[in-house]
């Protein structure tokens, strides 16, 4: 059947990656809050963005007698826009963070203002603290990091005009691999489609979960109804 194996593996995928870091809310707190990522090993950080403000916080939690008593305290506030023109990168929207204590890290997937250029993956310190970028595939809508902590991965939904496909415009998007086991490296890998003949064109990653011993990362396909299969250590999609 290829990589792809049509079956509602796409809902398997969607509920572990809802159950694991990423806590997707709608609320207001002065401005709109679209996503957030805690640790929760020790009552970690948390990061949430906001995209009306074009922001991250970094709030700490504070244990209580029990979780349900943790108290929030907001520690910084990180303005994406002036850390994007300080560091030499495009901001058109952040789309997704991650965190990992292993690596005291927070990933961003930060979408370019060109809807048909690379995004960026940054790292923050949990001091909120820039540690450095990648460059990630076209329109980057959610990341994570691999259970052991020595991956990041981005889902790319490719090229495409805001709100829609028109005029029969493709979406080839991709997946990006960046191995930090070593640091944050010099480049990141981007894996297409490319070999799949009459395919790649409309395939849009969306979403991501990865198995246990972090080898393997499944990645749902919007448009196909599908999911991709990722070897993580030969940096490749699995033909079967």
């Amino acid at each position: 059947m290829g990589i792809l194996q049509k079956s509602r593996l796409v809902l398997l995928v969607t509920a572990v990656m809802v159950l694991g870091a990423a806590l997707w809310i709608q609320t207001v707190y002065g401005a709109t809050w679209e996503a957030e990522a805690q640790n929760r090993e020790g009552y970690g950080k948390i990061c949430r963005i906001s995209h009306e403000e074009q922001s991250v916080d970094l709030i700490s939690m504070k244990a209580g007698k029990s979780e349900d008593k943790a108290a929030s305290e907001k520690e910084i506030r990180l303005p994406m826009q002036a850390i994007a023109e300080a560091n030499g990168f495009s901001c058109g929207a952040v789309a997704d963070v991650a965190v990992n204590k292993k690596q005291d890290l927070a990933v961003l997937a930060v979408q370019a203002e060109d809807y048909e250029a690379g995004g960026t993956i940054v790292f923050i310190g949990s001091d909120g603290t820039f540690k450095g970028m990648l460059e990630c595939g076209v329109q980057p809508d959610m990341i994570t990091f691999t259970p052991d902590g020595n991956y990041v991965i981005t889902a790319d939904k490719g090229p495409q005009k805001k709100g829609s496909h028109k005029d029969g415009e493709k979406a080839q998007g991709s997946v990006t691999i960046a191995n930090i086991s070593n640091g944050i490296p010099s480049e990141a890998k981007i894996v297409t489609f490319d070999k799949l003949d009459g395919q790649a064109d409309v395939l849009e990653p969306e979403s991501i979960t990865v198995s246990e011993d972090s080898k393997t990362a499944y990645i749902a396909l919007g448009g196909e109804n599908g999911v991709a299969i990722l070897d993580l250590e030969k940096e490749c999609f699995r033909v079967r």
